[in-house]
């Protein structure tokens, strides 16, 4: 079933800030240890997959941009990323996906196996200090049928 986090960093823009989205693949990985969860999706996802399309598709750059990126690198991210649509995001840009207009709330999605509703109050008090820890920011909202 799929569970969506909203990670909403309360200021306009931050969802895009390198610190954030560095908490947000480590908390990511948090996740993917969870047995319960299928491999999480959001953003920094994208963001690793642009910057390995600019070194050619070279494993060793499947990872965030750096800071110190040069302009072109940067530029070809950013555009990758805006111009990257398909029907599972309904022809949306992969951006549109995961970071709202405002760049303030992001997401992340994943499928995660069905656990019965007795014991999904016990997941989120397992995970919102985790989230909290790593992203620097508490759960907006999180549901398993926030998003369809």
């Amino acid at each position: 079933m799929p569970f969506e986090i909203l990670i909403d960093t309360k200021k306009e823009g931050a969802a895009n800030q390198l610190s954030l989205l560095k908490d947000i693949d480590a908390f990511q990985d948090t996740l993917a240890k969870e047995a319960i969860f299928s491999k999480p999706m959001s953003i920094v996802n994208g963001l690793k997959f642009a910057t390995q399309a600019y070194y050619n598709g070279n494993p060793d750059h499947y990872r965030l941009p750096r800071q110190s990126m040069t302009t072109p690198e940067m530029s070809f991210v950013q555009s990758y990323l805006q111009n990257t649509s398909g029907q599972e995001q309904g022809g949306q840009s992969l951006v549109n996906a995961f970071v709202d207009t405002n760049k303030q709330v992001t997401r992340i999605s994943v499928k995660m196996a069905d656990i019965g509703s007795h014991k999904l109050d016990d997941l989120y008090a397992n995970l919102r200090p985790k989230c909290s820890d790593r992203c620097g920011c508490l759960f907006s909202h999180y549901s398993p049928t926030l998003f369809r």
